[in-house]
């Protein structure tokens, strides 16, 4: 095999005849030379070279300009960046966050403009979000920059040292256990109050809900190590994942009244939560759920003025709502917060730790029995 160097990189001729132009073009991830290789089948390899050529001076019309806004890197940090390194819902709300809460504000502006004031006055104007949404803006305002730095879009990352105006931390919302009774008592009659049940029951996420099959239950215990997780960057399409967001299986253990719900499903499909002999999507489960909340709060039309009053019968609360009501009142029942760690599946017990709230009412009765 003939060798000779040539400008930047060696030629070949390889065994088959052809001749191999290679060219370290830069490094990968973990620090190894890339090459890339131009093939010929001439007599003395120039055409190898001039595919080389061709491919600098299309890479040269490609190239990043050292002045863009904040707007379009941001499509080019999703794109290329983002677009298939992760999970397909993780990046469907990094596009929700860039385009509605970070846009807005400093889209128009160049890279290299955008300074820590800029950020700390995107952070108050949406101090409002939640904790999670100041994150995930957190997360993508650091991507964009960080990137943009790498390639000299910007000479400083403007939001080191930015911190999001966090929240204290709210204690968890749910439903009380006359609204827990008064949805079982719909439920017993409604086509969708099942989903209800199905929540209230076995404290599962929707995902984890969705993607249990008949043989992930065994006498009154679910074996929970799979979710329906989105598929696609738009958000549309749903897969099973061989894993749930805890990352680590568990058995959730049901009470007599749970295995009872859980024994009297119709076993038409192989997922216990079925749509048309398939899994039911996490975003169909949410808003027949809704539904059902929705009838049991409209009163009949025979309904009196007085008996009217008495409406909505229940809070529209969230279906992971029906998480923490699971969370909460099995601690108040068992007092074990080991024992609720583990049917939630929380990796650390400082999650777990926003059930232990009490109201002042269990708290009258609690210290009551304080004795001196």
């Amino acid at each position: 095999m003939k060798q000779s160097t040539y400008g930047d990189g060696t030629l070949y001729q390889r065994k088959d005849g052809r001749w191999e132009y290679k060219v370290k073009i830069g490094e990968k991830l973990n620090g190894d030379p890339d090459y890339k290789s131009f093939y010929s089948r001439d007599k003395t390899g120039r055409k190898a070279k001039e595919q080389y050529r061709a491919w600098l001076q299309e890479k040269e019309a490609q190239k990043i300009e050292t002045v863009q806004t904040v707007e379009r890197w941001a499509t080019t940090w999703l794109e290329d960046y983002r677009k298939g390194k992760g999970s397909a819902g993780n990046y469907k709300n990094y596009e929700i966050y860039v385009n509605k809460h970070i846009l807005p504000h400093i889209g128009k502006l160049y890279m290299g403009d955008v300074r820590q004031v800029h950020i700390e006055r995107l952070f108050t104007a949406e101090k409002d979000l939640s904790n999670s949404a100041l994150n995930y803006i957190k997360i993508c305002l650091r991507g964009i920059f960080k990137s943009g730095k790498k390639n000299h879009l910007c000479l400083d990352d403007p939001t080191e040292d930015v911190t999001p105006p966090w929240h204290d931390k709210k204690l968890p919302e749910y439903y009380t256990k006359t609204e827990v009774s008064i949805i079982k008592q719909y439920a017993a009659t409604d086509p969708d109050g099942f989903l209800a049940l199905g929540l209230l029951y076995s404290g599962c996420r929707i995902s984890e809900l969705c993607a249990l099959t008949w043989s992930d239950y065994n006498d009154g215990v679910l074996h929970v190590c799979k979710a329906a997780t989105r598929s696609d960057e738009e958000g549309m399409k749903y897969s099973i994942a061989d894993t749930t967001k805890s990352k680590k299986p568990r058995d959730v253990v049901l009470n007599p009244e749970g295995q009872a719900f859980f024994d009297d499903l119709p076993h038409g499909s192989l997922y216990i939560f079925s749509s048309s002999k398939s899994f039911l999507s996490p975003d169909l489960y949410r808003r027949r759920y809704y539904r059902f909340l929705d009838r049991i709060n409209t009163p009949s039309e025979n309904a009196t003025e007085a008996q009217c009053k008495k409406y909505p019968l229940v809070r529209k609360l969230s279906p992971h709502k029906c998480r923490h009501t699971y969370g909460t009142l099995l601690l108040n029942s068992c007092h074990n917060i080991r024992t609720v760690q583990d049917q939630l599946g929380h990796a650390r017990i400082s999650t777990t730790e926003i059930y232990t709230h009490t109201d002042l009412t269990s708290r009258r009765a609690d210290v009551r029995k304080l004795k001196y």
